[in-house]
């Protein structure tokens, strides 16, 4: 993480600070839409259908380094249908979801934020078709902490986080704080890749945080990845340029404090 800029005085170090027992009951939606490009037309094409799901996170402990150790459950997943979409399309679809239900993992994170042992095994008898995009949700939902910078910060602070594989930038900007809520403004770029297909992407979005839990309280991001195909036919060269937009919002629904339940008077 380097700090580009950083920011008003007074300046405070942000670091996660919940509480083991502490529990998150989180929803996620994810959405995307696809266009593609070629011989001077767009047009747009089916899109998958969206997925919601609802999480539950719960703080199991807390190391004597800080370190915070997490174990999540997908409660509940559904599919976000397109109007127009074939009843018995939909239903097919629902059913190779039916797995996922249950699905359990568990992660670590650093006090300042940084993500790492996060682990969640998808079932076998996934259609093979969903593995991929859902290990992506995944992986994005496991790296959430990934926002705060190791060095103290005020508003208007500006820092950014580099991601190798693939090469990607996260610039964010301290927007508000406010005892522990932190308000960020975040943006996305990965570079035009060097092979084929060559791909790029931008994306904007928000994030609020309270110091004292795991996940964001609220998290929205746009990403539009272009990716350009040079045509394989017969002919002078074409490129066929495909545009996906996707776009993901997480919420949270509802938070449990340690100190308000009995069993954490229970020693």
């Amino acid at each position: 993480m380097k700090v580009l800029h950083p920011g008003q005085t007074p300046q405070t170090l942000l670091q996660l600070r919940p509480l083991a027992g502490s529990i998150q009951r989180i929803a996620v939606r994810s959405e995307t839409n696809i266009s593609v490009r070629h011989s001077g037309r767009t047009r747009e094409l089916p899109s998958p259908p969206g997925i919601q799901m609802n999480l539950t996170v719960e703080v199991s402990r807390i190391a004597p380094d800080g370190e915070i150790h997490y174990r999540f459950a997908l409660d509940q997943m559904d599919l976000l249908v397109k109007a127009g979409t074939p009843q018995k399309e939909a239903e097919a679809l629902r059913a190779e979801l039916a797995p996922l239900p249950g699905l359990r993992g568990e992660g670590r994170v650093s006090p300042d934020g940084r993500s790492s042992h996060f682990h969640a095994a998808l079932p076998s008898d996934l259609a093979p078709h969903l593995r991929e995009p859902l290990q992506q949700l995944l992986k994005t939902l496991g790296g959430m902490g990934t926002f705060l910078p190791s060095s103290p910060v005020g508003l208007g602070a500006r820092w950014e986080h580099q991601t190798p594989t693939p090469p990607s930038t996260t610039t964010v900007e301290l927007k508000r704080l406010e005892k522990q809520e932190v308000g960020l403004k975040l943006e996305l770029y990965a570079p035009p890749s060097s092979t084929e297909p060559r791909t790029q992407s931008r994306g904007a979005g928000g994030c609020v945080m309270s110091l004292d839990r795991l996940w964001p309280l609220q998290y929205e991001l746009e990403v539009e990845t272009h990716t350009q195909v040079q045509s394989q036919d017969d002919g002078p060269p074409r490129r066929l340029e495909t545009t996906t937009h996707l776009r993901m919002r997480m919420r949270e629904r509802s938070f449990t404090s340690p100190l308000l339940r009995p069993s954490a008077y229970l020693r």
